[in-house]
């Protein structure tokens, strides 16, 4: 077991639950859950989700992107129904809209053949995405005490029998239920990611069993 302290990735809220947590949660479609597999697009939701409600480029400021880039991902959000466009703000030549998430809570789909594939790429991008936004808090964490002092990294490679597992499981759940109860805008913005999965054996490559 591995238990140590490092920076933490700020302002981007736990929103993508595996599970839901109350009967309010939205139950993403296939098309949702495909428009979050890509991670740049999953980082700008997530984003607005934290700053909302906001426009394009205050999500862009936000994030350090591109205007364009968060325009066209936005606009793609937009069309699976996962944010949208709440008011016109004055600004400059014309008026600048201004968007919001339309859900809640949401949480993915229950395993199916027809989701599974999607779902899968989704939750690796995702998983690919944290670890590029823990890269960039651990780089900036060398010269900011508050965010080294704001992050905690556990991960463990354990054996545990079925209940034991059952148990660890609903913890989890406990920390999710956690989490959303305590929300405040005040707050300090974290990240929260977990991965629970069996360690099975590599693969053998060609080359070995050719090898072999």
């Amino acid at each position: 077991m591995f238990k140590g302290t490092r920076p933490i990735i700020k302002e981007v809220p736990l929103y993508l639950i595996m599970r839901a947590y109350s009967q309010k949660s939205h139950v993403l479609t296939a098309e949702q859950v495909r428009c979050l597999a890509t991670p740049a697009r999953n980082e700008v939701y997530q984003r607005l989700r934290a700053i909302q409600p906001a426009s394009v480029a205050d999500v862009a400021a936000s994030l350090g992107r591109s205007v364009e880039l968060v325009h066209y991902h936005a606009r793609s959000l937009v069309k699976c129904g996962l944010i949208a466009e709440v008011e016109k703000r004055p600004s400059g030549r014309r008026p600048e809209a201004v968007y919001s998430a339309v859900h809640g809570p949401v949480q993915l789909p229950e395993p199916s053949p027809d989701t599974d594939d999607v779902v899968r790429e989704m939750v690796v991008g995702g998983l690919r995405l944290t670890a590029r936004q823990y890269e960039r808090a651990s780089i900036a964490s060398a010269s900011d005490p508050e965010i080294r002092n704001s992050m905690h990294v556990l991960r463990a490679i354990v054996r545990l029998n079925n209940d034991d597992f059952e148990e660890f499981t609903e913890m989890l759940e406990r920390v999710g239920e956690f989490l959303k109860e305590k929300q405040s805008p005040e707050g300090k913005s974290i990240t929260w990611s977990s991965a629970v999965y069996p360690n099975l054996p590599a693969k053998k490559s060609k080359a070995r069993k050719v090898a072999e």
